[in-house]
């Protein structure tokens, strides 16, 4: 554990070395939800993101389909007393210091525990029929967390296409928004869980509406999942229907911005997005550069979790090289981790960062650098800071 701890702390002192002439760039931290379940925790947070110089704070107040808020809509998290409002007293708390308080919201990830949620209110319980469903047509509420944990995925998606869904998200955002002073909306598991996801009835009809065909069943009664001929026509319909799928959860990212945008204008939406681009596209229907050239989004963080130098560095340059040099600097931050790599390495990745010259940075996550005291003390001591 100390070795973790130093590793990060390092990782701090690194990055103010680094960013000292940030030139105003960005210096974000993601932090998990389990630290809003008290104040004591919350005024920890604070006081470390003060010191440790951080611009923004991305803070999960919606993990498993729950809330880390007062809500009228969704189902309080559970060890969180209903007394007490974790979101209002963080902002309450971060009146008047520098960073911005972003609003972190997973999407259509709703659980990954392998027993059901406590609160029978939860939306697997409420809108079974809101699920993601897989090219074998089973609902993954209906397979559950440990059969899908056990096939690689994290958990219980909900479908990005299903209507009624999208309207009750929309809800929670204008919830979001009506009550609490936030300077952004920040979106986590805007995606699918996989190609082999969303055959949902409510996607295939959509699909059939406008071309004629069931995706799950096409004309010549293959599934298209196992489709390899490109002469068969069961290829095209599957390459229709991965273009419906990422069109469809474009169009609800515009639907957000869309929302964001009417109620309260200087709010920043902004996403957690794949760092590859091949896979951020074709694999979870994640055209997260569109989004950004279209304006549905005022900003990505790239998911830039690699340890490795050379994956690191040519996800980077893929993504300069295809949103170009004006998205790059001004509308993407690069998310780079702090639990899976020496301070060694990490110094490498705050360098190319350097030489890159994004938008931002961001950690992930707060939940490794608040463990260890000792070090985290030792390294954020003002002397040690430019």
């Amino acid at each position: 554990m100390k070795i973790i701890v130093f590793t990060s702390c390092l990782f701090f002192l690194s990055l103010n070395e680094l960013f000292a002439d940030n030139d105003g760039k960005a210096k974000a931290l993601w932090v998990v939800r389990d630290i809003l379940k008290s104040k004591s925790t919350i005024d920890q947070l604070l006081s470390d993101a003060r010191r440790g110089n951080f611009t923004d704070l991305f803070v999960q107040v919606r993990g498993r389909g729950d809330a880390f808020y007062n809500s009228q809509i969704s189902p309080k998290a559970e060890g969180v007393a209903n007394d007490f409002d974790p979101l209002a007293y963080l902002i309450e708390k971060a009146h008047g210091q520098k960073f911005k308080i972003h609003a972190w919201m997973n999407v259509f990830y709703v659980w990954s525990a392998e027993r059901d949620p406590l609160n029978k209110e939860h939306i697997i319980f409420e809108h079974p029929e809101w699920s993601a469903v897989s090219a074998d047509n089973v609902s993954m509420v209906d397979e559950g967390t440990s059969r899908l944990i056990a096939k690689k995925y994290e958990g219980i998606f909900l479908s990005p296409g299903d209507d009624e869904f999208q309207s009750y998200f929309l809800k929670l955002v204008a919830e979001l928004l009506d009550h609490y002073q936030l300077d952004g909306i920040h979106l986590d598991y805007i995606r699918y869980p996989g190609d082999q996801y969303d055959y949902s009835p409510g996607m295939r009809s959509k699909f059939m509406l406008e071309y004629g065909e069931d995706p799950l069943k096409p004309d010549n009664h293959k599934n298209i999942a196992q489709a390899k001929d490109d002469s068969d026509r069961t290829v095209w319909i599957k390459k229709k229907w991965t273009e419906f799928r990422r069109e469809e959860l474009t169009r609800f990212v515009a639907k957000i911005h869309g929302e964001v945008k009417s109620l309260k204008p200087e709010v920043m939406l902004t996403a957690a997005v794949f760092a590859d681009l091949t896979e951020a596209r074709d694999k979870v229907m994640q055209d997260w550069i569109i989004w950004l050239q279209k304006g549905f989004l005022d900003l990505a963080v790239m998911m830039n979790y690699a340890a490795d130098q050379t994956l690191f560095e040519n996800r980077i340059r893929e993504v300069k090289a295809t949103a170009g040099d004006s998205i790059f600097s001004k509308k993407i931050w690069v998310g780079v981790a702090v639990y899976n790599q020496n301070s060694t390495l990490m110094r490498e990745k705050i360098k190319t960062l350097k030489k890159w010259k994004p938008a931002g940075l961001s950690v992930f996550s707060y939940e490794v650098l608040r463990t260890d005291r000792k070090y985290f003390n030792a390294v954020i001591d003002p002397k040690l800071w430019p």
